[in-house]
């Protein structure tokens, strides 16, 4: 199985076409800062031929952070001395069970029968005993058909991790072998879901950059209980480490091994608890914004995004606090903001040309005056102008350049907010 393959299984569980983050430089900065809402796992699956991620789990160690690997029996195989060491510093080797390579099928819907997966589990968990010394109490899989959800309880793997969500996405009772009366029953292994994941892609980062590590933080500050699936990547460690640092620790995430999260999951009261919205930091570079303003300066028409990573929603609050600021930052922190009620249709009889003043002056105003949403119409030096001529007239100042007042057209007039988009930080 190819990490194209498991993105594809992520994709077939969600029902739709993963539409991951634009990618932006490994060196580039993380935007989003969050404290972790519940539980989080990371997770390494390792199979075929895959590399040790020797320098993720160097930067986990640093931190002393642990992670939850999953390998193929094959892998494992190949691995020994790497896994054994990988144990002993504190982490956990789990199972993945790899349908093709395993079970020797190839379609999804299929469902091999109880003694099926029984068998894979076995001699999978064997080898890895054997290379590692230790229990192997976790089993991971591209699907869960009520087979080796039996199959799993019936070995005694305390967390089972499908490529799926759960209900309400909390972990559920695996069920068991039926009983005398033909009745199944609820077992004690926990089956964890990937978290409140909406974009198609599932729980792996869908590439190595901080913009989906920015994803991942995003989710776990308003999941209870979330998977971070980290490929393996030779190169990933100095990234996971920038994490670490500016994310991970200094906003104690709550990171647990799978089994230790399911013997959490036991003891936890099985009430479906509201997830508030966090609004999550984003924190932009000055480099950015000067893009955004850029884009939006020099068009009739404005983009849905100025930038990969910012919509106009965010550039208007962002540029803004740009021109209102009397020593310019090196960053804007955005969190929760919505786009304008309505777009409005007034424009000026002519073409008005705004002075730097008039402009900085308004948005000084302005500032303590959004409070989260974007105004429809804005008074600039004695004009009326709507939030997209304010947001030209805005860029335009913070360029340096004239603030001339032109007709301008919102990305979607008939959409909800114009097309501008709404954000809650990340």
């Amino acid at each position: 199985m190819s990490l194209n393959a498991w993105f594809l299984a992520s994709s077939i569980a969600w029902g739709g076409a993963c539409e991951p983050p634009a990618i932006n430089g490994r060196r580039d900065p993380l935007a989003a800062r969050a404290p972790a809402l519940g539980t989080v796992i990371l997770e390494i699956p390792l199979f075929g031929t895959l590399p040790e991620p020797q320098s993720i789990i160097d930067a986990l160690d640093a931190h002393g952070l642990s992670a939850t690997l999953l390998v193929t029996q094959s892998w494992a195989a190949a691995h020994g001395d790497f896994l054994a060491r990988t144990v002993a510093q504190g982490h956990e080797v789990g199972l993945w069970i790899s349908l093709a390579e395993d079970l020797r099928i190839e379609e999804r819907g299929a469902d091999p029968d109880v003694r099926d997966w029984v068998s894979v589990m076995k001699s999978g968990r064997k080898v890895i005993r054997r290379k590692t010394g230790g229990p192997v109490q976790t089993v991971g899989l591209a699907m869960l058909p009520p087979s080796a959800e039996i199959a799993s309880e019936a070995l005694g793997f305390k967390a089972i991790l499908p490529v799926e969500r759960t209900l309400h996405d909390r972990p559920r009772r695996a069920r068991a072998a039926s009983t005398g009366d033909g009745r199944g029953s609820d077992g004690r292994a926990r089956i964890i879901g990937q978290g409140p994941y909406g974009d198609g892609c599932g729980h792996m980062l869908p590439h190595w950059s901080p913009a989906a590590l920015d994803r991942a933080t995003s989710i776990a500050a308003r999941g209870q209980w979330v998977r971070i699936g980290l490929p393996a990547d030779p190169m990933a460690g100095p990234l996971v480490e920038r994490w670490a640092d500016e994310v991970l620790i200094p906003h104690q995430w709550r990171i647990a091994r799978a089994a230790d999260a399911a013997d959490m999951a036991r003891r936890t009261s099985t009430t479906v608890a509201k997830v508030p919205e966090v609004p999550v930091p984003k924190v932009v570079p000055i480099e950015e914004w000067k893009q955004a303003a850029l884009a939006i300066s020099t068009t009739s028409s404005l983009p849905r995004r100025p930038t990969a990573n910012l919509n106009l929603t965010e550039a208007f609050y962002g540029l803004v606090l740009l021109n209102a600021a009397t020593v310019q930052p090196t960053s804007v922190t955005l969190g929760r903001l919505d786009p304008p009620h309505e777009i409005a249709p007034h424009v000026p009889k002519r073409d008005a040309v705004l002075t730097e003043d008039e402009v900085r002056n308004a948005a000084q105003i302005l500032k303590p005056r959004l409070r989260g949403r974007i105004p429809s119409l804005v008074s600039i030096g004695g004009h009326t102008v709507t939030s997209a001529q304010a947001l030209q007239a805005f860029a335009r100042v913070y360029l340096g350049e004239t603030a001339r007042v032109e007709p301008v057209v919102d990305p979607d007039p008939y959409a909800p907010g114009g097309g501008w988009g709404a954000s809650i930080g990340q």
